[in-house]
């Protein structure tokens, strides 16, 4: 699997937070999530790379609406 620096995806996610007046993201084991509160944005989960099975679990269990996910991988593998 190819994975991100971890310091640029914490230095990324930190400062998206900052700019955009969220809240500090919160760290879980496969990346970030941030409660963003957007009418077209309520979350956002940041994942350090490209892991399929993880992404798709992720994908499958979340219900709320305009959700996003951000992840560090390159085009080829999406």
């Amino acid at each position: 699997m190819l994975v991100a620096d971890p310091l640029t995806v914490k230095a990324w996610v930190a400062g998206w937070a900052l700019s955009r007046g969220t809240g500090p993201p919160t760290v879980l084991p496969f990346g970030y999530y941030l409660y963003v509160g957007w009418p077209e944005q309520r979350a956002r989960y940041v994942l350090p790379g490209f892991d399929p099975q993880r992404l798709l679990d992720l994908a499958l269990s979340i219900a709320e609406p305009w959700t996003v996910h951000s992840l560090y991988a390159s085009a080829v593998l999406l």
